[in-house]
């Protein structure tokens, strides 16, 4: 059971995040934004991928792939604790904006090179098979958000019981889930993109709609505290000592690009004072690799 709570529970967080990211957010991020997005993304990429290479301990193969491991974010400690302290404003926005494209962004660069690597072994490298797995894990994720996102959005429409209105939702979100599990996409990615089109179609008032998600969010905790439990219960303090040197190496270079260049690229642009002090702390999470 624990891949399938694991799931559901990154699932109900995905969908919260989506469902803070209505087109109307969207509309208000600041375009500076994107080249910090990059700085996370790709900068903690580059970095990591030079450290472990220049090492020599592993193979610039494998160091690319650590890489790409590192540009991902963990959402839910982060997201979390922004949404039980019920946080506000552009820092906060900010953090949810990352959180939803940073692993778009992360599966593009696992898919790379990975199959990179392997094409190396076998002795073949194909672009269209690289596009393709992209397209089946992030593409095929998006589309099935959006189509389910519009169908759900115009059934609650026409319920007029709350209580009602959330049986379909979370009813709608296991078999989002479960369908991207089945065909191999980013199950994660999928809720984000099925909240952001509800929260986004819905015609309820905003009142209604914020009334809407924090009963849903509340519905979600147990599951997530759940997650959590079994995310202590996969660790084992003594396989801190075998990752040795790479395992440094590795924490420092994820360091330097999600605080470092997150922060010097938020002076650079010159974004608020707490986006350059606090960004790359909140995305500094990632309690697992969990790129479903």
């Amino acid at each position: 059971m624990t891949p399938t709570l694991t799931t559901i529970a990154l699932g109900f967080i995905g969908f919260n995040i989506g469902a803070e990211l209505s087109w109307k957010e969207l509309r208000k991020i600041d375009k500076k934004m994107v080249l910090i997005l990059l700085a996370d993304s790709l900068g903690t990429f580059a970095i990591v991928t030079v450290l472990v290479g220049a090492s020599g301990i592993l193979s610039w193969n494998f160091a690319a792939i650590l890489g790409a491991l590192a540009s991902a974010t963990a959402p839910a400690a982060t997201a979390d604790v922004l949404w039980e302290y019920k946080a506000s404003g552009p820092l906060t926005q900010a953090v949810l904006f990352i959180l939803a494209i940073d692993d778009i962004i992360a599966i593009l660069l696992v898919q790379i090179t990975t199959n990179i690597t392997k094409g190396q072994i076998v002795g073949d490298i194909s672009v269209w098979h690289i596009l393709a797995e992209f397209g089946l894990e992030a593409g095929a994720a998006i589309g099935i958000g959006i189509v389910f996102g519009f169908v759900i959005t115009l059934a609650i429409n026409r319920v007029k019981g709350h209580g009602e209105s959330i049986v379909v939702t979370l009813g709608s979100l296991i078999v989002v889930l479960g369908l991207s599990i089945v065909i191999g996409s980013s199950a994660i990615l999928a809720a984000m993109v099925f909240g952001i089109i509800i929260v986004s179609v819905s015609k309820r008032t905003d009142k209604e709609t914020q009334k809407f998600f924090h009963d849903i969010y509340k519905i979600g905790g147990p599951v997530v505290a759940v997650f959590f439990i079994l995310v202590g219960f996969r660790m084992n303090p003594a396989d801190l000592l075998l990752i040795g040197g790479v395992g440094a190496i590795y924490l420092v270079g994820r360091t330097l690009g999600k605080v470092g260049a997150v922060s010097l690229t938020a002076l650079a642009v010159k974004s608020p004072k707490e986006i350059q002090r606090y960004l790359g702390l909140c995305l500094f999470s990632q309690a697992g690799l969990h790129l479903v």
